[in-house]
């Protein structure tokens, strides 16, 4: 393909007879957005994933060759935007080794253990010198006294108090009859625990984080192809082509707002209930287009 890609946005659009203006309000995008495609500098763009929905978006939309602008954009990604070779990157030479510290440590720990020792023989000999107390004479015992046993005769109670001493006795104890509590057990189900359901109807890259700063998805999904999330709400959610994604959240149907949506890209939270709210916008890395 001998033109650029931008000299052949530019061409379809003046063809199509519409201005860079009029193409952004149509696509709901910024004007520059679309002046860096026809300019080829892809490189304000953001992640190449984005790079090239933008590219296929704006070719669709002026009836370009798409298939055949995607093919120079990704030859033109392998020959000028490849990544940095890491194993060229200078590395800082390891610190080399002084044999004399060794040495140092050495001796600083022979002059402590040699100390220690010193100071537990003189402890030693200080214990084995000490003169030892005499032990205490035990006390005298006492002999037992013996007293003569008295022998006591019970008195005799009245015949009154003899009769009503065994009504008094026999009285039964007073017992509670309480039936014990029903031991319950409980499998603790956290409330924020869903599953969400993304179904792209068109190719579309996609982002998940559950509540936990879990990642649940990172790529790019096929047309077609559903994904059944487990994870903790809310969840952090990047469509790239969010008017194609079908949502469902436990079964309930998700409608993103359309305010939500530019350049064709959302950055939202949906919680446990289904709300959907708008999440602050980041830039987001992949090595695939």
């Amino acid at each position: 393909m001998s033109d650029s890609i931008g000299t052949l946005l530019s061409t379809a659009r003046a063809a199509k007879g519409v201005t860079l203006a009029e193409a952004a309000t149509q696509l709901h995008c910024d004007e520059a957005l679309l002046r860096a495609l026809e300019a080829d500098r892809f490189e304000e763009l953001g992640a190449p994933v984005f790079a090239q929905g933008h590219l296929r978006r704006y070719a669709d939309f002026l009836g370009a060759p798409t298939e055949q602008l995607l093919s120079a954009w990704a030859t033109l990604r392998a020959e000028k935007l490849a990544e940095p070779d890491l194993a060229r990157i200078p590395r800082v030479p390891p610190r080399a080794v002084d044999p004399k510290a060794w040495m140092r440590r050495a001796t600083v720990a022979g002059i402590s253990a040699i100390i220690a020792v010193a100071a537990w023989l003189i402890l030693r000999w200080d214990s084995a010198n000490a003169p030892v107390a005499a032990a205490p004479a035990p006390a005298p015992v006492a002999a037992p006294v013996t007293t003569p046993a008295t022998s006591l005769a019970p008195a005799s109670a009245p015949a009154a108090t003899l009769a009503a001493a065994p009504e008094t006795a026999s009285a039964p104890a007073a017992t509670l009859d309480v039936a014990p509590a029903p031991l319950t057990t409980t499998n603790p189900v956290s409330d924020r625990v869903a599953v969400l359901r993304l179904v792209p109807r068109q190719s579309s890259w996609i982002e998940v984080y559950d509540a936990s700063k879990v990642r649940r998805y990172y790529g790019n999904a096929a047309a077609g192809t559903p994904l059944a999330l487990r994870g903790e709400a809310p969840f952090s959610v990047v469509l790239g082509r969010a008017a194609a994604v079908a949502i469902e959240l436990d079964g309930r149907p998700i409608t993103v707002p359309a305010a939500f949506i530019y350049n064709a890209t959302a950055f939202v939270t949906i919680d446990a209930d289904g709300n959907v709210q708008r999440a602050a916008s980041r830039n987001t890395r992949s090595t695939d287009p």
